[in-house]
């Protein structure tokens, strides 16, 4: 924790840490990002400007973006193109689903093949 004396050098040091250490823990996550962004530069892969999802078109320089989403870190150029808000709500539901309800949600998907793909 960063106290309040902390200098600012100190708390960049920390800030760096931090940062090398998330990159670490989501090594698959980052070859994704990059991946895509090569695609992307390299005009193989073309950013829409809808989302999948809800339809909703977006504007350059407007609130509301569309981004790459990954269900699967080892599939780095199959992605679902999001709004943030999708994309916000997606990461939201996926993530109480795996958090909060799993002695909910485990029995119902064990009974479905088609949830094991």
């Amino acid at each position: 924790m960063i106290s309040m004396t902390t200098s600012h050098s100190e708390g960049q040091a920390l800030a760096d840490r931090l940062r090398r250490e998330l990159r670490e823990r989501n090594q698959a996550k980052r070859r994704c990002h990059t991946a895509v962004s090569n695609a992307r530069r390299d005009g193989k892969l073309v950013r829409p400007n809808r989302c999948e999802n809800c339809d909703r078109k977006t504007v350059p320089g407007g609130a509301s973006k569309i981004v790459a989403h990954h269900e699967n870190y080892n599939k780095p150029l199959d992605i679902l193109w999001l709004c943030t808000g999708c994309h916000s709500f997606h990461h939201t539901k996926l993530w109480r689903i795996e958090h909060e309800l799993p002695e909910i949600v485990e029995p119902m998907v064990a009974g479905h093949s088609l949830l094991h793909a």
